[in-house]
């Protein structure tokens, strides 16, 4: 668990060199109508949009996971994206994964530039395993 921590912090730290805004391990509140209560939710990492850039939300994984696509379109997309203005429509999900399993098939990313320009909004799997200076 530590080391998957530790990869989470280097991506954060990466990522944070093109966005200083970042934001890492943000909580937020939000109401379960299902439940009747509120729930809580974490994503890693979200950078909130500009003129420039989509609204990105990024869950690191030491070995890429099944599931966190679903994670990333139906719980921390709605939660995150109603903090933002209205005029931002752009969002950008991704899966930052270290190890890529055989078995699962998803989008695949080369670097950052590449999340910002492409079509849809994912989720996409950036597989980041060197953090070039």
């Amino acid at each position: 668990m530590r080391e998957g921590l530790r990869y989470e912090e280097r991506v954060f730290k990466y990522i944070r060199r093109f966005f200083p805004s970042a934001e890492h391990n943000q909580w937020y509140r939000w109401y379960d109508s299902k439940e009747s209560r509120y729930a809580y939710c974490c994503p890693d990492i979200v950078v909130y949009p500009t003129k420039d850039t989509p609204l990105l939300v990024f869950e690191c994984k030491l070995t890429e996971t099944p599931g966190v696509g679903a994670k990333l379109k139906d719980l921390y997309l709605p939660i995150v994206k109603a903090t933002c203005p209205k005029r931002y429509a752009k969002t950008r999900l991704v899966q930052v994964a270290f190890n890529l399993s055989p078995f699962m098939e998803h989008k695949k990313v080369a670097d950052i530039h590449e999340i910002i320009s492409s079509r849809g909004k994912g989720p996409f799997l950036w597989n980041l395993r060197r953090f070039p200076k």
